[in-house]
């Protein structure tokens, strides 16, 4: 048998997937499931041979932030702290595979690691932060501040970096028991988006696994600024809950048709458009919200509505790179997609996935999707998906 090289298996591999999407219709579930028609014929191709392996034996858990900045560096958080004794045979020393990577790890288009490293353990010890052990997002601000939120047992903080991992700022972090409600002006508490307005020099949290709210602060000194919850209106009241032993509050009755739901469910993910208009994720209410800087509602428009799986619909958001950001891409891990939406309509004009597993062009609980500079979409897996892949725009 005639041995092959990794990258002619990536080509082939990349290769097959285009076969298939040439072989199947684009309604079919085959065909969407490789690369799917958005609107005017564009088309997503699994690009197979990117990121390149990783260094030093690592592995990673669960992706569940990803972020391209203007520099073209696709940063991600990823939760290696949920692998377990079998996924680190080499750390403990009981074998040759593998290694936890570190949470924060950025890649070049060409698929290399450039920049990591770790936030939790001993090096939040040394940084003198508070660890964040369960990374949720990462986000890169104007200036190259590198900013993650987290949501593991205790992270009731935001994190911000220089763009080396020098440690600049933390906002929050009370270990206070019960802490922190809808009510609190200085810690969150599921910290799940991240999303800086230089206009403004602001940064927007969405507090959405235990709380049910979008927090605001100064981006320089983390002073609170404003908050609100569903329809611009205060984020609902909480109380104390002594079998939960934190502050909590309801969880609002899922809609399905008709009036939305009052408050949020759970609010994912936050990102605002170079015009001004803050989207934020509701991902079990299977919804976006539409804001203005301020707070003011604007706007909602449902996603997949008629899912009623536990975990929703809408993760998170990315667009389209052209000028006018002509789609809207939403992460869907139910769904196992990435659905592709007008944004002027808000109309679904197709998807990327649709199909489960690590199969070549399926995806496994899809956390999220963003968009590089050339267009290229890059989907993030958490759960038992746990990778990134990059899905190259077909001009």
């Amino acid at each position: 048998m005639n041995m092959i090289s990794l990258k002619q298996f990536a080509r082939a591999a990349s290769a097959a997937v285009l076969l298939m999407a040439a072989a199947c219709s684009p309604g079919g579930e085959k065909g969407a499931s490789s690369s799917a028609p958005a609107g005017d014929g564009t088309k997503f191709a699994l690009d197979a041979s990117w990121p390149k392996m990783l260094p030093d034996n690592w592995q990673i858990g669960p992706l569940t932030g990803i972020y391209v900045d203007k520099h073209g560096l696709v940063w991600t958080a990823n939760q290696s702290v949920a692998l377990n004794d079998y996924d680190t045979v080499k750390e403990r020393g009981a074998g040759y595979c593998c290694i936890r990577a570190p949470e924060v790890i950025a890649f070049n288009d060409a698929g290399d690691v450039v920049k990591s490293w770790r936030t939790s353990g001993e090096a939040a010890t040394k940084g003198g932060y508070m660890p964040s052990a369960r990374p949720h997002t990462i986000y890169v601000d104007d200036k190259d501040n590198v900013w993650l939120t987290g949501h593991g047992e205790g992270e009731t903080h935001v994190l911000k970096f220089d763009y080396n991992g020098k440690f600049l700022m933390q906002i929050g972090g009370s270990t206070e028991v019960g802490c922190c409600g809808n009510s609190d002006t200085k810690n969150i508490h599921g910290g799940t988006g991240i999303a800086v307005w230089p206009a403004t020099n602001e940064v927007f949290v969405t507090d959405g696994y235990e709380n049910r709210r979008i927090i605001v602060f100064d981006a320089d000194t983390g002073a609170f600024k404003r908050m609100w919850g569903a329809y611009g209106k205060p984020p609902p009241k909480d109380a104390y809950d002594p079998k939960l032993k934190r502050m909590a509050s309801p969880e609002p009755t899922r809609t399905f048709e008709g009036a939305g739901a009052e408050s949020w469910s759970t609010v994912h993910g936050v990102t605002i458009t170079p015009d001004g208009t803050v989207w934020v994720a509701d991902r079990v209410g299977n919804r976006i919200q539409r804001f203005k800087i301020d707070g003011t509602y604007i706007d909602e428009h449902f996603v997949a509505r008629e899912s009623t799986f536990p975990t929703g619909t809408v993760y998170n958001f990315s667009f389209s790179r052209d000028p006018d950001m002509k789609y809207v891409y939403i992460g869907d891990g139910g769904n196992k997609k990435v659905h592709i939406l007008d944004r002027k309509t808000m109309k679904e004009v197709g998807f990327i996935g649709g199909c489960g597993g690590q199969m070549i062009g399926c995806l496994n609980h899809v956390h999220l999707g963003v968009t590089d500079m050339k267009g290229n979409v890059y989907t993030g897996e958490a759960a038992a998906g746990a990778r990134i892949q990059r899905w190259n725009l077909v001009k």
